[in-house]
């Protein structure tokens, strides 16, 4: 017989146990990659903000670059919090607040005229929306519908990732250069709006209710294991993911933050730049889905190793593009870095609903995301930091290189991780 669920477990509003037949799984994906896709292409947005808002109102590049630190760190801080939505209030409403929070952000910006005013509009009111639209409530929400085959699953929805850059990273470029840096940003937010109304159309009830031998089975998880209130924060797989999740998020967004005026300073085109900041978030999606397949195959931990080798030989790629100004050199980052870049995201997620499960998952993926959002904060920061301190790159690219490096420490020695 299974336990009845703590006292502390949330209780999940009862659902028929044919709910979810008639909605396919993969419709699921689908709806978690066009959300995600708006969301990630709006954060990497402000990298083609950087530098006109630089010009605009004479602050330093560090300062510029901690309003998208403080992005990050909503992004991070706020995934608890998203994650307990999740679970006490749905889907439904978690999106919509996301959306919501993310229209009057960018609204705001047009408006912004002080540091402090880009704080709320773009690193509270944007990051949070953009919180919303992140790995935790996807992870949790696909963990309903998959269970063999949840790192393919994630992975999949998480290369919108590198859609979302692909396609908004140029286009805000665009905006910014035929209507200016305000315009982009009503232009943005106004297309965001228009999508808060086809939302309410989507069969939520179905949706949020997820396989029927999947909801038994995270039942008895949360009544038996380690899944049950707080007992996570105190295993040692779980702060070895969030170590990783911290090193890597600082070696990412240190980089790819400044890679697109790296590029521009190192004599392309400002559009050029952002095309090979799209460029890599596309390779970024093809290696995703790879990878994921791969790590359903031959083991997640195994599979993160390899995507932090060729993440790292991508930098090596980058290094050599500031004397050389060669296209073939900036092909070869956005493939090499660009296919591990945010790869291991859905793996560790993975990791962490095969280890841990049950009903408050959003909660545990929101508690481990920590990492990953004070790791993109200090690496925001950072790089435009060490840009103001050394007048170049090449510290940081270093720097990006080691915090990768330090990444697979945890996968390689903690047994639980490696055999999963």
């Amino acid at each position: 017989m299974t336990p009845a669920p703590a006292a502390d477990t949330p209780v999940v509003d009862p659902l028929p146990a044919d709910a979810a037949i008639g909605l396919p799984a993969w419709s699921i994906v689908a709806l978690c990659f066009v959300l995600a896709m708006l969301g990630y292409g709006v954060r990497d947005s402000f990298a083609v903000f950087l530098l006109p808002l630089q010009e605009s109102f004479g602050w330093d590049r560090g300062a510029v670059s901690s309003v998208h630190s403080g992005l990050l760190v909503t992004l991070g801080c706020g995934a608890p919090l998203v994650g307990y939505i999740f679970d006490r209030f749905g889907p439904r409403n978690l999106y919509l607040l996301g959306l919501g929070a993310a229209v009057l952000g960018l609204l705001s910006a047009a408006w912004a005229g002080a540091l402090w005013q880009f704080y709320l509009a773009i690193s509270l009111g944007v990051g949070f929306g953009v919180t919303t639209l992140g790995l935790v409530s996807h992870s949790a929400l696909l963990s309903r519908w998959y269970r063999g085959r949840l790192a393919t699953a994630i992975s999949v929805v998480h290369c919108s990732n590198g859609a979302g850059s692909f396609l908004l990273v140029p286009l805000a470029q665009w905006l910014i250069e035929h209507l200016g840096w305000r315009m982009a940003y009503w232009w943005l937010g106004g297309g965001v709006l228009a999508l808060l109304p086809t939302l309410l159309l989507v069969p939520w009830r179905r949706i949020a209710a997820g396989r029927p031998e999947i909801r038994a089975e995270f039942r008895a998880q949360t009544a038996e294991g380690i899944g049950r209130g707080a007992r996570f924060l105190r295993t040692v797989p779980f702060w070895g993911l969030t170590i990783s999740f911290f090193l890597t998020s600082v070696g990412n967004y240190g980089l790819m933050l400044q890679l697109v005026p790296y590029l521009i300073d190192s004599g392309f085109q400002p559009l050029a730049a952002a095309s090979a900041f799209g460029l890599s978030g596309l390779a970024q999606a093809i290696g995703m889905v790879g990878l994921g397949w791969l790590a359903d195959r031959i083991g997640r931990a195994r599979t993160a190793v390899i995507s932090y080798v060729s993440s790292i030989a991508g930098i090596g790629a980058l290094i050599f593009v500031g004397d050389s100004q060669s296209w073939l050199l900036v092909l070869l980052f956005a493939t090499l870095f660009g296919s591990g870049l945010g790869s291991r995201a859905p793996m560790i997620s993975a990791i962490a609903a095969s280890i841990y499960g049950g009903q408050r998952l959003g909660a545990i993926m929101g508690s481990l995301s920590v990492g990953m959002g004070t790791g993109a904060a200090t690496g925001a920061w950072l790089g435009g930091a060490i840009h103001d301190w050394t007048g170049g790159y090449l510290v940081l690219h270093l720097i990006t290189a080691l915090c990768l490096v330090g990444s697979m420490v945890p996968f390689l020695v903690i047994r639980d991780l490696w055999r999963n």
